[in-house]
């Protein structure tokens, strides 16, 4: 290490690599400083964001609430359905827009809709990148294809995924549209795949035992 020989070569010395250095320091210094505020205004806007997704969604619930409690086809019914939609246009992407959709099949399948349970089902199952929402979306969406007597569109919207933690239920679904499809061996292998994969997760399932009684029988 170079031993100066007085203050004003230290001196000297710092300003000369001041001049040589400093530019990138401030540069790196800004930088910094642009990240960490560019980040926690990400933050502030994602919040923001969240709290109003979340707002529109309670009021998505207490005008489901309400329609239920008021006659069908009733001004109700169109608050629903224009709350429902704002959120799902204002909010896309968010979670609270995936549950939204969830909602809206689930009181359409109450009013006898299925189509339109379908579209928001359909709509769940593509938008979210949640496995566990996207799952319930696809397997909710093959019992309203099944009751809309679409047995092979059900089977492929429950062939189109696989997860672990939804075996049970997708085969005890698929034994039931094999079952309506008159092929009973099907229907059997399906139930007896759904009862092995209750039994991994030790969920207890029994009206699953008792359509494998039936079928037995």
């Amino acid at each position: 290490m170079e031993v100066y020989q007085s203050e004003e070569e230290q001196i000297e010395a710092i300003k000369k690599w001041w001049g040589e250095n400093g530019t990138s320091i401030i540069l790196g210094i800004a930088l910094a400083l642009s990240v960490v505020f560019g980040w926690k205004y990400w933050q502030s806007e994602q919040v923001t964001a969240n709290e109003g997704a979340s707002t529109a969604y309670e009021a998505v619930v207490e005008a489901i609430e309400g329609a239920e409690l008021a006659a069908k086809g009733s001004l109700e019914d169109s608050t629903v359905g224009h709350l429902g939609s704002k959120l799902l246009e204002d909010h896309d992407g968010t979670t609270y827009s995936h549950l939204t959709a969830l909602l809206l099949a689930k009181y359409s399948v109450d009013k006898g809709d299925l189509e339109g349970a379908a579209i928001h089902l359909q709509w769940a199952a593509d938008n979210t990148d949640d496995v566990s929402i996207r799952m319930v979306a696809k397997v909710r969406l093959a019992k309203v294809l099944l009751a809309q007597d679409k047995a092979d569109d059900a089977l492929v919207v429950l062939n189109s995924e696989s997860v672990s933690a939804f075996e049970a239920s997708i085969e005890e679904l698929k034994g039931d549209i094999y079952l309506s499809q008159d092929d009973t061996e099907k229907a059997r292998s399906a139930y007896q795949k759904a009862a092995a994969a209750a039994d991994k997760d030790e969920s207890p399932r029994q009206l699953l035992n008792l359509k494998l009684d039936d079928i037995a029988a």
